[in-house]
């Protein structure tokens, strides 16, 4: 939805509100859900609920990458509860600034960056998921503008989207296939379990 408030805001009369409600919604939502997610970890290296009360996890838990990522997330979503505060000249920094951190946490854990080609893999990364949320962040903003601006608007605001989602999605794909030539030790691992998911 900042993606898109970003890109779009601009032009938009009557249905920046409702995007803008619709972004601190999940904005607050994801205060609260990323605690929670964050408290499920300790039960998941203990292999049951019992241990989101086991101090022991929930400390070793913070002592990992995922605490780090914990962090920028949060601070993620605090810049972009500042950012949806009004149109002072900074929300669109502090916008563009939470797009990116958001984004760039999930560089932070994971296969990429335990891999010696981080340097390659964290930008294709963060690349995928900007373009994934663009995307699918863009559908609900989407309803808002063809729903309530003036056609004029929504034609301008729909033929643009279409235009840079029309390049953007072939980038999803190419930059899943690099991170998965990388990531696959070979081709026969396409038949594991792991690699059927990744080609569904």
């Amino acid at each position: 939805g900042m993606i898109f408030l970003l890109m779009f805001g601009a032009v938009l009369e009557s249905s920046q509100h409702r995007i803008e409600r619709t972004a601190r919604v999940s904005a607050l939502a994801a205060l609260v859900l990323l605690p929670a997610q964050f408290a499920l970890e300790a039960a998941r290296m203990a292999g049951n609920l019992a241990g989101v009360l086991d101090t022991g996890l929930q400390a070793f838990a913070l002592s990992t990458s995922l605490a780090h990522v914990l962090a920028a997330r949060m601070i993620g979503v605090v810049l972009l509860l500042l950012a949806l505060t009004g149109s002072r000249p900074w929300t669109r920094l502090a916008g563009a600034s939470a797009v990116l951190l958001l984004a760039g946490s999930f560089a932070l854990t994971g296969h990429t960056a335990a891999d010696d080609q981080r340097w390659l893999l964290a930008p294709l990364l963060v690349l995928h998921v900007l373009v994934v949320s663009f995307w699918f962040g863009a559908l609900r903003p989407l309803i808002h503008v063809t729903a309530g601006e003036p056609a004029s608007v929504s034609a301008q605001v729909v033929a643009r989207f279409s235009r840079i989602a029309g390049w953007m999605v072939p980038g999803i794909l190419l930059a899943g296939l690099l991170l998965a030539a990388r990531l696959l030790p070979a081709i026969q691992a396409l038949g594991t379990p792991y690699g059927m998911t990744l080609v569904a």
